[in-house]
């Protein structure tokens, strides 16, 4: 009981003095403490390295084992215990609030985007709604020379992406939220039209889920 008593004192020690100088309550370093005062698997490793080269005998080297399997259980439930008597900072609020809209949104886990255009009038309306749904998020516009008379303009259509992404922003500020930063914009051109198996291809790297 000792020797857990002490070995927790260090751990919460160090956890305040962590907190204070870092800007946290005592709350939050109470719940610090008690997420780092698991030993695991790490102490039993330390305690049979010691115990095989003669430093440590078998009674401490129990005793060390015995330290560190009741601090390991006993972290989950003290953890749990601390951060529900937790406050939630403002911040912290709109953090939840905005992931539970993302999903619930029409396209939840959105990471980037892959956008198809041309030269007509619904390519730059593609790249205007790209901007304001993935605002803040890297996107790839796959640049096609449809059947539209048009002369190719790539800069039309990052001037509508940036419209709508410029659009979410101040909705964004409206709403008092946070407003997404600016993302990467990779743009690659096809002379062809392109197939649906060339778009499949390309969406299967890494867009969204």
């Amino acid at each position: 009981v000792a020797l857990v008593a002490i070995a927790s004192l260090g751990k919460f020690g160090g956890a305040f003095i962590g907190a204070e100088l870092s800007g946290m309550s005592r709350a939050e370093g109470i719940a610090v403490g008690c997420g780092m005062n698991a030993r695991g698997s790490t102490e039993v490793i330390v305690a049979s390295i010691g115990l095989s080269i003669g430093v440590l005998s078998h009674n401490l080297f129990t005793m060390i084992l015995t330290m560190a399997v009741i601090t390991t259980l006993a972290m989950p439930p003290t953890l749990r215990w601390t951060l529900g008597r937790l406050t939630i900072g403002e911040a912290e609020k709109k953090r939840l609030e905005r992931e539970e809209v993302d999903q619930r949104g029409f396209i939840a886990n959105l990471e980037r985007l892959l956008v198809v255009v041309d030269e007509g009038v619904v390519g730059r309306f593609a790249a205007y709604l790209a901007g304001v749904v993935g605002a803040g998020k890297p996107m790839t516009v796959l640049h096609a020379s449809g059947e539209s008379e048009a002369e190719p303009d790539e800069a039309a259509h990052l001037d509508e992406i940036e419209r709508g992404a410029e659009e979410g922003r101040e909705a964004a500020l409206q709403a008092d939220q946070e407003p997404a930063r600016e993302a990467p914009v990779t743009r690659r051109r096809h002379e062809a039209p392109l197939s649906a198996e060339a778009v499949a291809k390309e969406a299967r790297k890494g867009y969204g889920d």
